[in-house]
């Protein structure tokens, strides 16, 4: 996939998946965050797990594991 239109119809579709299996729409924020992890553009998307965990989750402490 190289345009954008392919990309967001690609984007609501698991947008649809995921209001299908929670029975509920998902939030704003979600969106914006399954949206910048399909960025075309590498540098726009999260650059690491951990940022995209903070943002979906941004008030949450997690505990760091051992390995």
């Amino acid at each position: 996939m190289t345009g954008g239109e392919p990309r967001a119809r690609l984007g609501d579709q698991v947008l649809d998946a995921l209001t299908y299996l929670h029975e509920q729409p998902v939030s704003a924020r979600t969106e914006q965050v399954i949206f910048k992890a399909m960025a075309i553009d590498p540098s726009e998307r999260y650059q690491s797990a951990r940022a995209m965990r903070e943002a979906l989750c941004p008030r949450r402490r997690f505990i760091a594991l051992p390995f």
